[in-house]
């Protein structure tokens, strides 16, 4: 195990014992994991040039989840999707998840239901093809080209 996955999972040990078996704040355990992590990346020169992330990126602890935001580009055709949504609340469901419209060839997030249908967010068809949750890169849904998702700065609960 590389060392930012050896850290990594520690810290995710840690979190999920000290949230299970203590008193202490939610909020401030997750500042103190955050502050450790971003600590790594520092030192670990940014993991290999990528933009630091937050723990709510790498811990997800019950009770704990924490949504984040992306963008989608594609250089080829310039087609753009910003502060797309993605991930969890406080709840297990629903949560926020990337598809790719076969209907209006567009990429976006939805959120998805336990007895819900999940549709587009710009044409509302149901003929979305939802993505796995570490997709970087997929083709263009307007020029087929290679494009890719790229994690922006902010969270939400």
């Amino acid at each position: 195990m590389g060392g930012l996955a050896c850290l990594l999972a520690i810290v995710e040990k840690v979190y999920n014992k000290a949230y299970a078996h203590s008193g202490i704040n939610e909020l401030i355990l997750g500042e103190l994991v955050d502050f450790i992590l971003r600590a790594w990346c520092r030192h670990d020169g940014g993991v290999m040039g990528q933009k630091l992330l937050s723990a709510a990126h790498f811990l997800m602890a019950p009770g704990g989840y924490v949504g984040g935001f992306v963008s989608f580009r594609c250089g080829n055709c310039r087609y753009e999707e910003h502060d797309l949504g993605v991930g969890r609340g406080r709840e297990e469901m629903p949560f926020l998840s990337l598809f790719r419209c076969d209907n209006c060839h567009s990429v976006g997030s939805t959120w998805i239901f336990a007895d819900r249908v999940p549709r587009c967010t710009l044409c509302y068809h149901d003929a979305v093809t939802l993505l796995p949750e570490d997709v970087s890169r997929l083709p263009c849904p307007k020029c087929g080209e290679p494009a890719g998702f790229e994690r922006l700065e902010g969270e939400w609960r």
